[in-house]
């Protein structure tokens, strides 16, 4: 529910901005899809919480810092709160969720986190020249993404079995 409600709102408010509709990219589109068609939690936490939420943290804290839109800066400070507290939550359940799996499960869910983790690239390079308008580049943007996969992957050996931090996750 918080993450429709933040895109609601952000939309709505580039919306007024722009004067017409904002449209939801193809590959946002697809791996929100996949989220909502994903029965096994392990991969929905994969797919939403370390994927979706880790690059949208990554990408509020960038727009907050960017001081271009007061309204759009105080909005993302706000938003940031509630993906800390998803990703807090992910970082302590995910580890017991997949400490006694099979090595099929693992390599299952590694490549529903590489998939998604190319579906938020794509997404991220489709909106490149917006991203510039507030002064954020995309690679430096994907460094901090990478850095921050790097700390969930050190939070069980199990986890970094599926979370690889190789330079082909993005």
């Amino acid at each position: 529910a918080d993450e429709a409600n933040h895109y609601a709102t952000v939309r709505a408010y580039l919306e007024t901005l722009d004067g017409g509709p904002v449209e939801l990219s193809p590959h946002l589109r697809r791996q929100l899809d996949a989220v909502v068609a994903c029965s096994d939690p392990v991969e929905k936490f994969l797919r939403l919480h370390l994927t979706i939420e880790n690059v949208t943290t990554a990408l509020f804290r960038r727009f907050g810092a960017s001081g271009r839109d007061q309204v759009l800066s105080k909005l993302t400070a706000y938003y940031m709160r509630d993906e800390s507290r998803h990703l807090t939550f992910c970082q302590l359940y995910l580890p017991e969720l997949v400490a006694n799996s099979s090595a099929k499960d693992l390599e299952r869910w590694r490549r529903a986190w590489q998939e998604s983790c190319n579906a938020m690239s794509s997404f991220l390079c489709d909106h490149r020249d917006d991203l510039l308008a507030f002064d954020i580049e995309l690679d430096d943007l994907l460094c901090e993404v990478r850095e921050m996969e790097h700390e969930l992957a050190a939070v069980s050996p199990v986890l970094a079995a599926v979370v690889t931090t190789d330079s082909t996750s993005h």
